[in-house]
């Protein structure tokens, strides 16, 4: 969909000490109301990036640590926040999976702080 910015900011908000939800500052999903889901357009492909910072409930910044896992495996894509809370830029695949049917994938990953519940946000590339 054109207008559509190549790069996203997702926004890990803390209650407390824990991370409570991953909100999209811009949704690019054609169902607005999807919670918890951010899907990535593909008229930028090769260029769309992903960047996450952790924030109070007032939508502030904060430095709080968070991990971000894609996959459970050793070695597999493991995130971690920097000092400021943040997690910069990163490229997504150039040509997501799809199924049989040509339904888009969605992908989950944790968000993962010690001694917290962890938080499993979607995302869907190709919308």
């Amino acid at each position: 969909m054109p207008g559509r910015p190549s790069s996203l900011e997702l926004h890990v908000r803390f209650n407390g000490s824990c991370p409570d939800k991953v909100l999209p500052l811009e949704n690019g999903c054609v169902d607005q109301n999807s919670r918890n889901v951010v899907c990535v357009c593909r008229n930028s492909v090769g260029t769309e990036e992903i960047a996450w910072q952790a924030v109070d409930n007032e939508g502030n910044p904060t430095d709080d640590y968070y991990e971000l896992y894609f996959d459970p495996f050793k070695q597999g894509p493991t995130f971690k926040a920097n000092g400021q809370g943040r997690i910069p830029n990163k490229k997504l695949i150039n040509e997501p999976p799809v199924t049989s049917a040509g339904e888009l994938i969605r992908f989950k990953y944790t968000v993962f702080t010690p001694d917290c519940d962890p938080r499993d946000p979607t995302i869907i590339i190709g919308q």
